[in-house]
């Protein structure tokens, strides 16, 4: 479901290209396809969306089910760049349900749900994404984000240990684990916590500091 690379200074030519072929074949998935690529490379995410959009439902005989979920990932993902977090949401599932074994997703899912406020469901979302893929260290920060956002702080600690787990230089894990710590006014762990970011973002340990009056 990756994007193919567009060379920035053909952008215009590609375009032209691709949408006199689709005109030429207009049952043909992949000019729709890329010309939703270059529309969203350029920040033209309407256009992007119309052609992604219109490519689901494009469905020749040499397509193959990875690429229509393809089409719907950037469909969903241009929604959620137009912050449309419900389409992105109901897009996501499309490809969900054409690729159960994908964990990205899911996870986008969850990014979504996180941007609306909905961050029990964002949680769910990204169990699912960990249940398919569990050294998914994004999935596991996040969630920590998440129950921080509900108050649920000891789920919220085991989440940011699991990022640390498989994201061991994560300098933010460390500082989110520390804040959550400081909530929890349990003053030996964010005094670890403090010392980890001491030597790796000096920083970002300032910050923390000021917490704790320091």
């Amino acid at each position: 479901m990756g994007q193919a690379g567009t060379n920035p200074p053909n952008l215009k030519e590609a375009a032209e290209f691709f949408t006199q072929a689709s005109k030429l074949k207009p049952e043909i998935f992949y000019p729709q396809y890329s010309l939703g690529q270059i529309y969203e490379s350029q920040g033209k995410y309407k256009e992007a969306a119309a052609a992604y959009k219109l490519a689901t439902t494009l469905k020749v005989d040499e397509l193959n089910g990875e690429s229509v979920a393809g089409a719907y990932y950037n469909l969903g993902n241009v929604y959620a760049l137009m912050n449309d977090h419900p389409q992105a949401i109901a897009t996501y599932q499309e490809v969900i349900r054409l690729l159960p074994v994908a964990h990205q997703p899911h996870y986008n899912v969850g990014l979504s749900l996180a941007a609306l406020d909905k961050h029990k469901e964002a949680v769910d979302a990204f169990k699912e994404a960990i249940k398919i893929k569990p050294d998914y260290w994004e999935a596991h920060y996040n969630m920590g984000i998440a129950y921080s956002k509900l108050e649920e702080y000891p789920p919220a600690v085991e989440s940011f240990k699991k990022t640390l787990e498989h994201s061991p230089d994560n300098a933010q894990a460390h500082y989110n684990l520390g804040v959550v710590y400081f909530l929890m006014d349990d003053t030996k762990a964010f005094a670890e916590e403090l010392k980890a970011l001491q030597k790796a973002k000096p920083d970002m340990a300032k910050e923390l500091a000021k917490l704790n009056g320091q």
